[in-house]
């Protein structure tokens, strides 16, 4: 895959959002980072996003309301889930849903960049 991607990080950890900032970075992608779901969703549709990697324990809305959002739109956007409970019921709640992959933290920077791509080449290449 050697385009470019735009990629949403939605964790409210900052020092997370950080260090998978500087790691998709490197792969020569653009990322916007959200400290809540509401502000990414109020973003959503200002911006044209290749996939969103989310934390679905977040403060001020569940991850699975975000993702039945994307699913009750019009946008094709694949979602990566990066949790440390994976076990949860919120984290359960999700399977089944259009997330393309649920991953625990902490998680190597290889495997969230392969399931980056293969979360957008599944979105794209399948379409």
């Amino acid at each position: 895959m050697a385009r470019s991607l735009n990629v949403a990080v939605v964790d409210d950890d900052v020092a997370i959002l950080d260090a998978i900032k500087m790691v998709l970075e490197e792969q020569g992608w653009r990322v916007a980072i959200y400290t809540d779901g509401n502000q990414f969703l109020n973003n959503l549709n200002q911006d044209s996003f290749d996939c969103v990697v989310l934390d679905p324990h977040l403060p001020d809305i569940k991850g699975v309301e975000i993702v039945r959002y994307i699913e009750n739109s019009t946008i094709d956007l694949p979602v990566v889930v990066l949790t440390a409970r994976p076990y949860s019921p919120q984290t359960i709640e999700l399977k089944g849903t259009r997330v393309h992959d649920i991953l625990t933290k902490p998680v190597s920077d290889i495997v969230l960049i392969e399931s980056i791509k293969s979360s957008v080449c599944s979105s794209t290449c399948l379409s």
